[in-house]
């Protein structure tokens, strides 16, 4: 959901309520390559709206408990006029008292499993209740993707100006081992100033934790110059999954397991048509990320569109050939969507500075109304890769199911499905009777996993062999939903 005011995705039970925001803070790439004034409508753009700020995005949590909130920021990357963006949206979403009191206050708050000894923020001798400034830490920890100076170039200002400042403050950085040692030679830093940088260093395909939030680092291959240790985060929060993507070209080694069905994918696409050479992906690559990996919404930024300017030297080329304004890239990607019978399905957004985007729920956690009747068709997304859909015809005595991942469909159809005697959470059904021979039969059960995840075991068989048979993990919500669908339907 896009929003230009402040909408929060809360859950409202009496003793808890939980919000995610995640806030676009810039979306320019380095600015030698958008091109001249002359040449490009993008720098048109860009001088015309005054944002400049690099690509930066940020993501608040918020958990009220007993009256008592807590906020944490994740702040991903901090390139030229991240610092300012940043202050300017804390600012414009009323967060600066909560963000203020965390960082001053004496008090003690769940740190990261991959941070040894230092709390997630530093605390202030002497500390008073004051608005946040610019010397002042307002984010529990800076992730960076990668060392190129259009994602790092904020930082040595932001610890100059700390370090002026009689506080023990430090600015805790989540990176990799290469990023972090690249860092030490990148940025314009005095030994005394760079003992504000307090290092967490992750490892591909392990996650870490920061207060309620389950992150894991992915290797990103940038091009020719991509840096080693270059990374892209898969954030998981209150059930809501959210990638962080931008600068890649290809993600090696990667189990696309982890990147299935996110609520957000935020990508970097630096031209519409493909230019391996930018060492990012393009708009039109977006289009089969997003597809392959089921997310329910993309945000596209990074966009400079300079290199696709040399598809105008094709008379044949029916594509974009200049680098376009953000709306007519928007207008672009819709006209795509819709000849391409993606639209609806698929959401894909060109991110503006300052753009906000929440879960489309109305309630984090409460996805789940036993009241509400759910009828003949249930569809669940899986926590995994797959997407199920189960429809009841009562006419025919007849169950479809369907069984898609980002690779294979299954369109399974069978007959007299039936609840089991015994076990409430437990379907089975018949194999369809056809004209020479027997479909296949079903098996499907509801139960609580090894790492205590509702799970549901589906085995479709014919005999002695099998057609579909795997544990598809789901969240709490969908499995109270699947206990109530058998109930209305064959109960």
């Amino acid at each position: 959901m896009v929003s230009s005011s402040r909408t929060a995705a809360t859950d409202t039970t009496a003793s808890q309520k939980k919000e995610v925001i995640v806030r676009i803070n810039g979306v320019l790439p380095h600015i030698t390559k958008i091109g001249t004034q002359e040449k490009s409508e993008r720098v048109a753009e860009v001088m015309r709206t005054g944002k400049y700020a690099n690509t930066s995005c940020s993501i608040f949590v918020k958990s009220f408990d007993q009256g008592n909130t807590i906020t944490y920021h994740l702040l991903f990357d901090i390139g030229e006029g991240v610092t300012r963006s940043v202050e300017t949206g804390i600012s414009e979403l009323g967060l600066e008292d909560s963000l203020s009191i965390r960082t001053l206050e004496s008090k003690s708050y769940p740190s990261s499993s991959a941070t040894s000894g230092a709390p997630l923020f530093a605390q202030l001798q002497n500390a008073q209740k004051v608005p946040p400034t610019s010397a002042q830490l307002n984010f529990d920890a800076l992730l960076i993707t990668h060392s190129h100076e259009d994602h790092i170039r904020d930082l040595s200002d932001l610890v100059k100006k700390i370090s002026q400042t009689k506080t023990v403050q430090k600015i805790n950085i989540y990176c990799t081992r290469e990023c972090q040692d690249q860092l030490r030679s990148k940025l314009s830093l005095s030994t005394d100033e760079y003992r504000f940088l307090n290092f967490s260093v992750v490892k591909p395909n392990e996650y870490f934790k920061i207060g309620p939030i389950s992150i894991m680092s992915v290797s990103a291959y940038h091009g020719e110059d991509s840096p080693p240790g270059s990374a892209m985060y898969v954030v998981n929060v209150f059930e809501k999954k959210i990638i962080v993507g931008w600068d890649f070209l290809s993600l090696p080694d990667v189990n696309e397991t982890i990147l299935w069905n996110p609520d957000l994918a935020i990508l970097g696409t630096e031209t519409y048509n493909d230019h391996p050479e930018t060492g990012m992906i393009s708009v039109t690559e977006a289009y089969n990320i997003v597809r392959r990996w089921n997310a329910k919404e993309c945000y596209i930024l990074h966009y400079s569109g300079l290199k696709d300017f040399e598809e105008a030297k094709n008379q044949w080329f029916r594509g974009p050939v200049k680098a376009l304004s953000l709306d007519e890239l928007q207008r672009t990607i819709d006209s795509h969507l819709r000849l391409t019978g993606a639209e609806g399905k698929f959401r894909i957004t060109v991110a503006k500075e300052g753009m906000i985007w929440t879960p489309k729920e109305e309630a984090i956690g409460q996805g789940y109304d036993k009241m509400v009747p759910i009828g003949r068709v249930l569809e669940i997304e899986s926590l995994d890769r797959y997407v199920l859909k189960i429809e009841k015809d009562e006419r025919n005595d007849k169950m479809m199911l369907v069984i898609e991942d980002r690779v294979n469909r299954y369109n399974l159809i069978f007959d007299k499905p039936y609840k089991d005697r015994d076990n409430e959470g437990m379907l089975h059904a018949l194999g369809e009777s056809g004209t020479f021979s027997k479909g296949p039969e079903l098996v499907m059960e509801l139960s609580m996993g090894t790492s205590s995840v509702p799970t549901l075991k589906i085995d479709v068989f014919k005999g002695r062999k099998s057609v579909f048979k795997d544990d598809v993990l789901i969240n709490d919500n969908d499995a109270l939903r699947f206990k109530q669908y058998i109930q209305e339907n064959f109960g």
